[in-house]
């Protein structure tokens, strides 16, 4: 779906004598930087969710490996599973919010009656506009 938005603005923009303006952003270690008192808010579940949610991430342990070698085991404080099949979704309602306020800014483009301005893919996001500073204004908001 993210590919067919970003050829239908390419597209639209041609149609229309436009330039197209594109920023792509990756967040660094996105799974890695998620604030679990803030996931759990944003999550907003019912309260036997919410149990089941915080015991997954309460007292999480961990270790890195190096060379073959294991460090010590460390609790884990901040961040999603790695590798779990929930972490994608779990960070998409964790960055919920960025995503409802571009939409809602008016920037970005309007095509087939959808406001196209930040298609998204877990931690990997497209900023869409055809002006600098609409793009501009959007990388502010992020």
């Amino acid at each position: 779906m993210t590919s067919f938005a970003l050829r239908e603005s390419f597209l639209y923009g041609r149609e229309n004598s436009s330039k197209v303006y594109l920023c792509y952003l990756d967040v660094k270690q996105a799974f890695d930087h998620v604030w679990h008192p803030g996931l759990l808010h944003k999550l907003g579940v019912d309260d036997t969710a919410l149990l089941a949610l915080r015991a997954m991430y309460k007292g999480s342990l961990s270790q890195e490996r190096y060379q073959d070698q294991l460090s010590e085991t460390f609790t884990v404080q901040q961040g999603t599973k790695q590798g779990g099949k929930s972490s994608p979704l779990t960070y998409l309602v964790y960055i919920d919010g960025i995503i409802k306020e571009l939409e809602a800014s008016g920037y970005g483009m309007c095509i087939y009656d959808h406001n196209i301005c930040s298609l998204t893919v877990v931690d990997d996001m497209v900023l869409v506009s055809l002006s600098k500073s609409s793009m501009d204004a959007m990388l502010n908001i992020c």
